[in-house]
């Protein structure tokens, strides 16, 4: 069983009658151990061995999630060694490889002057190419948040309201798939008091040693 402080969480008497996705002994439990605690801490009930973790960060008035590590700040550029390896799945040792891939992207690597240094396979990747690797493969695939939101959706998961048996809206889901003002970030946000607790519930009922920690 997993704590998590979060500061002005509240159950309501009609959310603690019933919710779609969260029984009510759960409720009763989340009610129960907040009455019990003075810093208002909130109970989401994990995995005791978690495989995984699910951070949500908190975006004021709404939780962006993402598997195993927020993102804090992009990654710095690589060496074309570094991007060979893992982006273009180039082994920089094999010559014929890399003599191959050079024969088409030569003009990416070399100076100014048309010529190629020694040590160009150290040399760190052009601007142009990482802004475009963190605007495209990073933002829609790779990066902590669209993992989250490529596992959630993996599991069937679906967005949308979270509602208690009187029909009153608890908490929500959203999926983006680069259509806001970020451009073409990949996403799951969720809004709601009862939002994560329902999440990690539902990971459970899935089978899933997926655990919910906020974010620091």
């Amino acid at each position: 069983m997993k704590t998590i402080t979060r500061r002005h969480f509240m159950i309501s008497g009609r959310a603690a009658l019933g919710a779609c996705l969260i029984p009510a002994r759960l409720l009763r439990r989340l009610r129960d151990f907040q009455l019990d605690n003075d810093d208002d801490e909130l109970l989401i009930e994990g995995p005791d061995y978690p495989k995984q973790t699910l951070w949500a960060t908190d975006q004021g008035g709404s939780w962006q999630l993402a598997l195993n590590y927020p993102t804090r700040e992009f990654p710095t550029a690589v060496t074309w060694r570094g991007w060979l390896s893992d982006h273009e799945k180039i082994n920089p040792k094999n010559r014929r490889d890399l003599a191959e891939w050079l024969r088409g992207n030569q003009h990416l690597v070399e100076t100014e002057s048309g010529a190629l240094d020694e040590d160009w396979l150290d040399h760190n990747v052009s601007n142009d190419l990482w802004m475009s690797y963190l605007g495209g493969t990073f933002a829609t695939t790779e990066s902590s948040e669209a993992r989250a939101l490529s596992y959630l959706e993996r599991l069937k998961i679906a967005q949308g309201p979270l509602r208690d048996s009187h029909d009153t809206t608890l908490g929500r889901l959203d999926y983006y798939h680069g259509t806001d003002t970020r451009g073409n970030w990949h996403f799951a946000n969720c809004q709601g008091a009862l939002i994560l607790p329902a999440l990690q519930h539902r990971l459970l009922q899935l089978g899933e040693e997926t655990s919910i920690k906020i974010a620091g």
